[in-house]
């Protein structure tokens, strides 16, 4: 339409059976033309993930714009507030906040290439694919799977997935970014979570790896561990690609055995140390019938549940000689949190440092430092202990 105000006479004209609940015109100006818990008619044929009838479970929001030129920032502003509102009334998560080209593949092109999905991302109210590639296999599958299951060819589908994620590359041909972009997306409801912790390392392996601080900032906690060792080899649990802790101690003689989930991390480890012991295992059900030196977690352990925290003290022990040290990183206080590793969320959880100190003690450990977000240590969290040469004082968890 030619103006904001033609496209809302035309939507609000019974004989075009078309509406929508809201109209945002280009200086940030919005208009309701329809009731959000009334149906609208903005979406027509079309599917979205197990919806076939979308104009039944949606809010429509139309935006004044020509397809050639940028939305100004006023309009995105407009939106930004609009969409935070109906998102918080609704309950609607932002993988379901979704472009009309990704409903009506081929029929419809709006809001177009020139719309910026990452500013809504940024503002939380859209998914943002973060850079990775994965081997072509079923495109079609991994469409349906990533929500796109409206009946469009092969062609048609990938580029309403491109105008939503990748519009530079539309008129290419499938390759390894569009396979990652529906993969990821497929399972992006799922990664929120601490079960996911293994495959978003796995994804994220080289990112995470190239990304990794190597400036020394443990060296000093690293010491400290050492100068604690009896003779043996040491136990990094979460041992991630083996740098910089693992690398730390090898480079002084030490033997280690690095233990890690992420099969794509244990790889670039045995790149670099291949005369070392790197064992693919999930730390929570650990049973490797000896024991080690010292034993290090060191921004691994932080990823499990506070309930799984707590059951790894007797996996400590008994994986420990008397007199090992211990040595993990936590988080300042009880509680839950997020972070990000190559844009995707990561699952954090800590005890309180009273609850450490009680579990160490429970299992036969003594507290030899304990840190709460260490200046000299890029603010980390440090508690280092020590088996008891008395290994009765162990005790089970309850």
């Amino acid at each position: 339409m030619d103006s904001a105000e033609d496209a809302i006479c035309r939507l609000c004209a019974t004989e075009h059976q078309v509406s929508a609940h809201y109209v945002i015109g280009r200086e940030g100006d919005v208009s309701q033309l329809v009731a959000e818990d009334r149906r609208a008619w903005h979406a027509g044929a079309g599917r979205w993930g197990r919806i076939t009838d979308v104009n039944s479970h949606s809010i429509g929001i139309e935006l004044d714009n020509d397809g050639t030129s940028p939305f100004p920032d006023a309009q995105m502003r407009a939106l930004d507030d609009l969409l935070r509102g109906i998102r918080a009334r609704w309950n609607i998560s932002k993988e379901n906040v979704i472009g009309h080209s990704d409903l009506a593949p081929g029929r419809k092109s709006d809001p177009g290439p020139l719309f910026d999905w990452g500013r809504l991302a940024r503002q939380g109210h859209a998914l943002w694919v973060p850079e990775g590639e994965a081997q072509v296999a079923d495109f079609r599958s991994a469409a349906r799977d990533a929500g796109w299951t409206a009946d469009a060819s092969d062609a048609v589908l990938l580029d309403a997935i491109r105008l939503r994620h990748r519009p530079e590359a539309r008129g290419l041909p499938l390759d390894a970014r569009d396979m990652f972009i529906l993969r990821w997306l497929g399972d992006a409801t799922a990664r929120r979570g601490p079960e996911d912790i293994l495959h978003t390392y796995e994804r994220q392996a080289r990112h995470f790896d190239a990304k990794r601080s190597r400036g020394g900032m443990e060296d000093g906690w690293l010491t400290k561990f050492a100068g604690l060792l009896p003779d043996g080899p040491i136990l990094d649990l979460g041992c991630g690609a083996g740098a910089p802790i693992a690398e730390w101690f090898v480079a002084r003689g030490r033997g280690v055995t690095g233990v890690d989930g992420a099969a794509a991390m244990l790889a670039l480890a045995a790149q670099r140390m291949p005369e070392q012991d790197w064992i693919q295992a999930d730390m929570r059900g650990l049973a490797l019938n000896r024991q080690f030196a010292g034993l290090i977690a060191w921004n691994s352990f932080f990823h499990l549940t506070p309930q799984d925290q707590a059951a790894m003290f007797p996996i400590f022990a008994a994986h420990l000689l008397p007199g090992g040290p211990l040595m993990f990183t936590c988080g300042p206080a009880a509680g839950e949190t997020w972070g990000q590793v190559g844009g995707e969320d990561v699952y954090h959880a800590s005890l309180s440092p009273d609850a450490y100190r009680d579990l160490l003690d429970r299992h036969g450990f003594e507290v030899v430092d304990f840190v709460v977000e260490d200046p000299d240590c890029a603010r980390h969290s440090v508690c280092l202990a020590r088996k008891c040469q008395d290994s009765s004082r162990a005790t089970s968890m309850v």
